[in-house]
């Protein structure tokens, strides 16, 4: 099973970006989601995901070249990976 990361700002983007692996899968969460408008060159994009009703709750705009998930389609990928890991810092 892939890793599951959870990133809840900036720092934990930096930590996140050092220790994950090919493969694993990356969700943007609560204050997380600003950081879709970094460099994020070294993740997978396929594997990248931002919580969407975090990323509106902060009035950011819709953008459909992002991959938008609902809670639910959060909770299928927690049961789909092992270990999943939070990075607040």
């Amino acid at each position: 099973m892939n890793t599951l990361h959870l990133i809840f700002n900036q720092a934990g983007l930096k930590s996140c970006e050092h220790l994950k692996a090919s493969g694993d899968q990356v969700i943007l969460i609560g204050d997380g989601v600003y950081q879709f408008q970094s460099d994020l060159a070294g993740f997978d994009q396929k594997g990248l995901f931002i919580l969407e009703d975090d990323y509106l709750a902060r009035g950011l705009p819709p953008d459909e070249a992002l991959n938008l998930i609902s809670y639910t389609q959060m909770v299928d990928l927690c049961a789909k990976c092992a270990p999943i890991v939070s990075w607040h810092a």
